[in-house]
């Protein structure tokens, strides 16, 4: 009986390990948050910015997938690095880890449709401005407000979209 205790400990605790370092793999492997040359940005900024990326040529019609895409997968290569150019000026600045906090939900968040322009009727207050390095030197865009979300991809598309269950 004692022997059979110990292999189920052994079995135990060799599957926590691997558990631990399949967590620690997959954090390795998340882009570096940096927001080393951030500045501040108020409403009307933000807004031009996303207006911008919305006139610019569309040649992509929109897709909704059978299953949620997550935002990660859905930029069609490897981001290095996630480098936050501006933030909302706000009365009290959001401290450091709570940019990366968002960022990250973003990042792991999940949606279903993606259109080459705003398709949503309510209005965002788009808050966060970063630029996407990719492993290749590529770089792409991402403005977002926690909830709605203005891309350009690896491929220089645009996309627009709201994660989920904003977007069902």
């Amino acid at each position: 009986m004692r022997r059979f205790a110990g292999l189920i400990t052994l079995a135990w605790f060799a599957s926590f390990l691997c558990y631990a370092q399949s967590r620690g793999h997959s954090e390795a492997d998340s882009p570096n948050i940096v927001l080393d040359s951030t500045t501040v940005a108020d409403y009307g900024e933000f807004n031009a910015r996303v207006e911008s990326l919305e006139r610019a040529t569309c040649n992509d019609p929109s897709r909704r997938f059978e299953k949620p895409m997550v935002v990660k997968d859905f930029v069609n290569a490897k981001v290095r690095t996630i480098r936050v150019i501006h933030y909302l000026r706000q009365s009290e600045p959001p401290k450091p880890d709570e940019i990366r906090k968002l960022i990250r939900n973003v990042w792991d968040g999940s949606f279903q449709s993606a259109a080459c322009g705003i398709f949503w009727s309510e209005g965002g207050t788009w808050s966060i401005e970063c630029a996407l390095e990719f492993q290749d030197g590529k770089q792409g865009l991402l403005i977002t407000d926690g909830v709605h979300i203005a891309l350009r991809d690896h491929e220089g598309k645009k996309w627009f979209f709201r994660l989920l269950p904003a977007g069902q």
